[in-house]
């Protein structure tokens, strides 16, 4: 049985909304508490009756249904409760919205293997100790078609990529929280652009990331795997291993080394020569699965903070921040669940409001 969100949720997390018309504002209302008494169910389903699904339909193909505008009220009720935490997790995330088998829907896009479907990267707010917030960002686009016979330019400025996606949302998450509360940006390994680094230097935002890439440092021969593999073992942290490919759930146990390094900016095109990034200082943890289940890859993560590492319950604190990352991938799975029937360019958005509850 699904169990029901409280009647005056609806009113709570969307108050002051402004759709530019009262009865768009109220439908959204009554929709907020359709979906979130039954958050699995298909918009016909979920509806009352066919009067009410055609309303709902109707609600999404609306110009003036805005994502942002609907979003932004979620926003402000998000802000509200962040006020309650001194610290806060920003942490970002992209995930597809598939509508491969709704061929008659338009404006999608590309998004692998022949499947096609909106792209759409969120920053989920929360607190250290794993409460979810609220959204504090979202974007939903849809990816150009491919131009047959066209190549693909090796470098391309940084706002020309999908992966400005990153400085986009870390603009915005730090536009909207007071200077009060400390925020601190979590991200996976696509966030590992120099670009963003800088982003976050000179906003003064921090940040805990997967590395990707194996940088040069500066003053040093070695990049930056090789330099941390020369580090001390501080400790060691234990963390369970979630069920995956056919293997099973486990506990890994990872020798922790840490090193305050600079990293020098990836070298520059011809074409990219007004942009001048300068070297970054920032602190490297290293998670290593020094001994691996037979046949079992080893885990490595080499995490970069900008926040400083002093002691050990620092950086154990930075580990233990950056393994929430799970939230917002748990969140994601969420909507993936919900079946859209009809999908429109503007359900998405709304759907993922209604699913925090």
């Amino acid at each position: 049985m699904t169990e029901r969100v409280d009647a005056g949720w609806s009113v709570r997390e969307f108050d002051g909304v402004d759709l530019g018309d009262v009865r768009l504002n109220r439908r959204l209302l009554t929709l907020a508490e359709t979906f979130g008494a039954h958050p699995q169910a298909p918009i016909n389903q979920a509806s009352a009756d066919w009067q009410s699904t055609k309303a709902a339909y109707a609600f999404f193909a609306n110009p003036h249904a805005l994502p942002a505008e609907i979003l932004l009220p979620h926003q402000q009720r998000t802000l509200e409760r962040m006020a309650a935490h001194p610290l806060v997790l920003a942490i970002q995330d992209t995930t597809f919205l598939n509508y491969t088998h709704h061929p008659a829907t338009t404006g999608l896009g590309p998004i692998g293997g022949g499947q096609r479907g909106l792209v759409m990267h969120s920053t989920l707010a929360a607190t250290p100790q794993g409460l979810p917030l609220g959204v504090l960002d979202q974007q939903i686009w849809a990816r150009p078609e491919p131009e047959k016979g066209a190549k693909r330019a090796k470098r391309r400025p940084i706002a020309e990529k999908e992966s400005h996606k990153w400085l986009t949302a870390l603009r915005e998450t730090v536009s909207l929280t007071p200077s009060e509360i400390r925020l601190v940006t979590i991200a996976d390994r696509e966030a590992d652009i120099f670009a963003f680094l800088a982003e976050a230097d000179e906003l003064s935002a921090e940040y805990v990331i997967r590395a990707a890439q194996d940088r040069r440092l500066a003053g040093e021969v070695e990049l930056l795997w090789a330099q941390m593999a020369k580090q001390e073992v501080v400790g060691t942290v234990t963390v369970e291993v979630a069920a995956r490919g056919g293997r099973a759930a486990r506990q890994a146990e990872l020798q922790v080394r840490v090193a305050q390094l600079t990293l020098q900016p990836p070298q520059r095109g011809a074409d990219e020569a007004s942009v001048w990034l300068e070297p970054l200082t920032v602190w490297a943890v290293w998670l290593h699965e020094a001994v691996a289940p037979e046949g079992v890859e080893p885990l490595d993560w080499l995490l970069l903070t900008n926040v400083a590492i002093q002691t050990w319950q620092d950086a154990t604190e930075r580990i233990g921040w950056y393994c929430l990352r799970w939230l917002i991938e748990s969140w994601h799975k969420i909507l993936s669940l919900i079946h859209i029937s009809e999908p429109t360019r503007r359900t998405p958005i709304s759907y993922a409001v209604f699913c925090l509850k």
